[in-house]
């Protein structure tokens, strides 16, 4: 209102920006937190510039179509927008939560009767009518040569149960392929096609040396 060796500008009032600018970022990560593995990242950016635009410092309701239409409502509308379309893109390497059941799904046999089985998975695991198991047999024990304490299980998968009935906590099937099945054998969802059915590892046969 008052410019030294001018003087007053008298009713004109005190003078305030016009302009106004906003830059938002927004980072996302979606976690399994059955495991703590990232699955996914996004992250959205969003800038306005607005002429006589309202501005952080001025007062509105964040849920008002004023808002929106702030300087700084574009802004994080535009980063959110940006983060939402990463995420959509990412959507198809995400497994839901059926699939990460499917592959954490391991249980035991409780009992064989001729050729229907009793597992100790059911329901609250993600098994249901249809599904396959294969049984799994530890058929070799490999120990820590300093503590003798076991550090790795070798299996075979020794047959395929078709599951024909569920409750929460169990599961009872027929035996597909295979044979020999004992109570306390693993059971394992079928994730992908089983070819091959072994009662005892396969032997393998060192590679020759290539010739130089």
């Amino acid at each position: 209102g008052y410019i030294p060796y001018v003087g007053s500008f008298g009713g004109l009032g005190s003078f305030r920006s016009s302009k106004a600018k906003a830059k938002v970022g927004i980072d996302a990560r979606i976690i399994d937190v059955n495991t703590g593995e990232i699955l996914a990242t996004a992250n959205g950016t969003g800038e306005s510039m607005k002429k006589d635009a309202w501005t952080l410092n001025d007062s509105w309701d964040w849920g008002s179509s004023d808002f929106a239409s702030s300087v700084a409502g574009e802004a994080i509308i535009k980063a959110v927008e940006q983060l939402v379309s990463q995420l959509n893109a990412a959507a198809s390497k995400i497994p839901d939560n059926q699939s990460l059941m499917a592959q954490n799904v391991t249980g035991k046999i409780a009992d064989v009767t001729g050729t229907q089985v009793v597992v100790n998975v059911g329901k609250n695991n993600g098994v249901k009518v249809g599904d396959s198991l294969q049984v799994e047999r530890v058929t070799k024990e490999i120990t820590d040569p300093s503590s003798g304490k076991v550090i790795k299980k070798v299996t075979s998968t020794i047959a395929i149960i078709n599951v024909t009935e569920a409750d929460s906590e169990s599961a009872t099937g027929s035996i597909a392929r295979g044979s020999g099945l004992r109570v306390g054998d693993l059971v394992r969802k079928v994730t992908t096609d089983v070819s091959a059915i072994v009662l005892t590892p396969l032997k393998t046969t060192a590679s020759p040396t290539p010739h130089k």
